[in-house]
């Protein structure tokens, strides 16, 4: 799957379509809709407030959920979710050297959008990309590692979500359950720093950019003091100093996450006022980044 490399491969339909796809699959969960927890592209939605006067996010054509362990390890739990996909219409997604994935899913909505669906763990003690597998014999469904995401399930915020079911069977209400600014930082950071990818320096960037400094830094400071995660934060918010901000050889706006999350907004076009607008992008992308980081004393 290769993801758009800026705003303009994105749609709101498409986003919208998200929105089903996660409305849908938590009114089917019954008991278990509580131990899954929205993380990736889509998030940033929700964990900026609306308001009229900012840009509205990119959105995602990706559902990315963290399952919580008590779901992995539990049977009944598994087939739920497991007839659930099937219902709904999701099929493995493919490998592009043949085969499919067990925890990337996909489905052709009636708008004609591809919607992924993808399952992943945070397991701490396990190694990143690995498999968690689980507990049906002959099951087609995984969960990929991711230990970071060790967080999500104990820093989350909740939001109503109301959208039209796939299933054409009317519209419906959900409490969604995603990865608030102490969980998504450490996350995001570590897919920045493992891929690159222009999407991912934006996702960061908006977040950075919209939230208050002093709000992300006072939820840092709360949870870095009353849970066992203070090393992961730490060092996530020394990837975002290391990747966003100036240092003694390179001026922040110059690093390659103002860069790339630029570049993702404005496109790579080569005219030089557009070229001049990308850099003001960069040093403001860098300034919220370093206004994050003098917060912190980091």
């Amino acid at each position: 799957m290769t993801k758009p490399k800026d705003q303009s491969g994105y749609s709101g339909d498409i986003t919208e379509d998200c929105e089903r796809v996660l409305v849908t699959l938590l009114r089917g969960l019954g008991p278990w809709k509580t131990s899954v927890f929205l993380v990736g592209g889509l998030a940033p939605r929700y964990i900026v407030p609306p308001d009229p006067e900012r840009p509205v996010h990119a959105g995602t054509a990706d559902v990315d959920i963290v399952v919580r362990l008590s779901v992995l390890a539990d049977t009944k739990a598994y087939r739920t979710l497991e007839e659930n996909l099937t219902r709904m219409g999701f099929v493995p997604a493919p490998r592009e050297g043949g085969g499919t994935y067990t925890w990337r899913w996909q489905i052709l909505t009636d708008l004609g959008n591809t919607i992924y669906l993808e399952f992943l763990a945070g397991i701490e003690d396990e190694a990143p990309g690995e498999l968690k597998r689980l507990p049906v014999k002959g099951g087609t469904l995984n969960a990929c590692n991711f230990p970071n995401l060790a967080l999500v399930p104990h820093f989350f915020d909740t939001k109503e979500v109301t959208a039209e079911l796939l299933d054409g069977k009317g519209v419906a209400t959900e409490t969604l359950r995603f990865a608030n600014v102490v969980s998504y930082l450490p996350s995001k950071t570590a897919a920045f720093a493992d891929r690159g990818e222009e999407k991912d320096a934006y996702d960061l960037a908006y977040c950075l950019e919209n939230v208050p400094a002093a709000d992300i830094a006072k939820a840092l400071t709360a949870a870095m003091k009353r849970s066992h995660y203070r090393q992961v934060i730490v060092a996530s918010l020394q990837e975002i100093k290391k990747r966003f901000c100036s240092d003694a050889q390179t001026e922040g706006y110059r690093k390659e996450g103002p860069r790339k999350a630029a570049l993702f907004e404005l496109g790579d076009g080569r005219n030089a006022d557009l070229e001049n607008t990308r850099v003001q992008r960069q040093r403001d992308i860098s300034d919220a980044a370093e206004a994050l980081i003098e917060a912190l004393g980091i």
